[in-house]
């Protein structure tokens, strides 16, 4: 995922599936050329930028590394709530039910609202319908947050998602 923060504003750039840790040629130009036209349209600068590569978008949305780990357990507990919900076939009311939820809720987790929840409700939610929930702990990886590299030094990127910004707005905004 390619996106740029211009102002107070997000913009998507492109968005792909990776099959392997090196990231396609034309899918960084494909960006670039993107971003290129939106700079173009708001009058901005296309040469400063720096490409961010994270391991996850939540490595890139979150404000530290202590909320990214909070957003990848909440969101794989709704991955995994929503999967049963699927393989049982179930109406989100049925669904409703078996959880504990009003079926506002429901469809609040069902919708990606993963700031409505946290870890100790969706925990709750799966153990009510049979989910058995397992948190590994282990050291990670030495690896610096951000690797940073010229757009136009055509280095290869390594990992899953990658953020392109502005170098004179490298403060991301929450």
């Amino acid at each position: 995922m390619y996106v740029t923060n211009i102002g107070d504003s997000v913009y998507v750039l492109h968005v792909f599936v990776k099959k392997s840790q090196k990231t396609p040629a034309k899918e960084i130009e494909t960006a670039k050329s993107r971003l290129k036209a939106v700079r173009t349209e708001l009058g901005q600068r296309s040469w400063l930028m720096e490409i961010h590569t994270y391991r996850s978008v939540w490595d890139a949305i979150a404000d530290g590394p202590e909320e990214a780990a909070n957003l990848k357990l909440r969101s794989q507990l709704m991955d995994a709530i929503e999967a049963y919900i699927a393989r049982e076939a179930i109406t989100q009311e049925e669904a409703a039910r078996r959880l504990g939820v009003p079926r506002s809720r429901l469809s609040e987790l069902v919708n990606g609202r993963i700031s409505k929840f946290t870890i100790d409700k969706l925990v709750n939610m799966a153990s009510r319908v049979g989910l058995a929930t397992q948190i590994k702990i282990g050291q990670k990886r030495r690896r610096s947050r951000n690797q940073v590299s010229q757009a136009t030094g055509g280095s290869e990127m390594a990992g899953n998602v990658s953020l392109l910004e502005d170098s004179a707005k490298a403060a991301r905004k929450a």
